[in-house]
């Protein structure tokens, strides 16, 4: 079943009154380039339907807006204030909206991303009724994200958007996010969520020169390995293709079983199978980039998580062998192993052994560099495979092809099932 379509709506529209004669959303010397900040965020997470909407200097910010290859719309009533600008964001929206003005573009790529897994984990039907509010210490903040019968409420009459959005709510409900507060008991079911995040970047709202140096001073602390849910978004809005979100799951799978292994021979803290499972799930998410492991070691970079990141900067061709260290720094190499391990016992969807693995590709080497580099590469697999086997006296090859009891082996079958042809 195909996703539903989901935009991010940037406002730009004011007049940076308090900025002094400079306007927040331009980049320097103009302003603070917020709009590029706010850009960013989503180029990060591969999500394609962008929308500024500008008012005030509007030939200006449509110039950066195209300058970063983002949609522009005109809200000719911008002083009428934000909701206006919301109006004419979310008229042009397609699918579902993710709602950042421009004063809240230092929230963190992560926390974002965070509110468009949980959306996603909704059935159809709440997705469709969908009102994600991002909350940080229990105060609601930006940006929420609406699904298309929510914005259509919206769109028809109310002029203010969080009376919009609590329209039909319990009182208690009500009351407490008129002033800004989530529920003392917010729903854990249903289309209507409040997720509570460590990102202090929710709350951020940068009306002064003092308010966005503040927030750039702000530490930035994202948990520090994603959940599942959230690398599957992650690969769904870049959008490799099925072929790829197979072959990941099929590399995932293999480096849970190897970590599983491992794990069962070494001392205490010293492997975490579920960090090689995240790195099979994400090792591919710039697969039709050149020198991908290097894009989506950026890209798992700039969205916060530094040990994913290298694990995926890893799998091509993973530094061998490892240095000694702490049982954290050797649990991040273990997982780098056991993902680079698993990719080169899957050709595609399929487990092959090394050498029909990288066979069909030395034999069309017609170059001798490339033949060579190739022949290399195999030989380093080997030595990584003929570590492993000594460690676990255990051929490595089947221990990848063995299913797991693991609860992450039934994830990944939940997720082959909705991936689409």
């Amino acid at each position: 079943m195909p996703q539903l379509e989901l935009t991010a709506v940037i406002l730009a529209a004011g007049r940076s009154t308090r900025f002094g004669d400079r306007h927040k959303a331009l980049p320097e010397p103009y302003g603070a380039g917020l709009l590029a900040k706010a850009a960013g965020i989503f180029a990060v997470l591969g999500l394609k339907n962008v929308l500024v909407v500008t008012g005030y200097r509007a030939e200006e910010v449509t110039a950066e807006a195209t300058r970063l290859g983002l949609s522009a719309v005109h809200n000719a009533n911008f002083d009428q204030g934000m909701f206006s600008s919301a109006w004419t964001g979310l008229s042009a929206a397609r699918g579902a909206a993710l709602l950042l003005p421009v004063d809240a573009a230092l929230v963190s790529p992560w926390a974002v991303l965070a509110l468009i897994a949980l959306w996603r984990s909704l059935t159809s039907s709440e997705q469709e009724r969908a009102i994600v509010l991002p909350v940080h210490q229990g105060r609601t903040g930006h940006p929420p994200l609406l699904g298309p019968e929510v914005i259509k409420k919206v769109l028809s009459g109310r002029d203010n958007l969080r009376s919009a959005l609590a329209e039909g709510w319990p009182a208690d409900w009500s009351e407490r996010f008129s002033q800004g507060w989530s529920p003392l008991a917010p729903p854990r079911q249903g289309p209507i969520r409040f997720l509570e995040l460590a990102d202090a970047g929710v709350l951020t709202d940068i009306d002064t020169p003092a308010d966005h140096q503040a927030a750039l001073d702000r530490p930035v602390s994202p948990a520090p390995w994603p959940s599942p849910s959230e690398l599957w978004a992650l690969l769904e809005m870049v959008g490799p293709g099925w072929r790829v979100q197979e072959h990941s799951l099929t590399v995932a799978r293999g480096a849970l079983r190897l970590g599983l292994a491992l794990e069962r021979v070494s001392s205490p803290g010293e492997v975490d199978p579920v960090k090689g499972f995240l790195g099979g799930v994400i090792h591919d998410v710039d697969r039709l980039q050149k020198k991908h492991q290097i894009q989506g070691q950026r890209r798992l970079l700039s969205v916060g998580w530094p040990d994913l990141a290298w694990i995926v900067g890893q799998h091509k061709d993973l530094d061998w062998p490892p240095e000694p260290g702490s049982p954290e720094k050797l649990s991040v190499l273990h997982g780098a192993m056991a993902v680079y391990l698993a990719d080169k016992y899957a050709l595609e969807s399929d487990l092959v052994s090394l050498e029909e693995r990288f066979g069909f590709k030395i034999d069309s080497f017609a170059n001798p560099k490339a033949r060579s580099k190739a022949l290399a590469r195999l030989e380093n697999a080997r030595r990584v495979a003929s570590w492993l086997q000594d460690k676990l006296g255990q051929d490595p090859q089947q221990v990848v092809s063995l299913r797991s009891t693991h609860e992450l082996e039934t994830l990944a079958d939940e997720l082959a099932r909705g991936v689409g042809r």
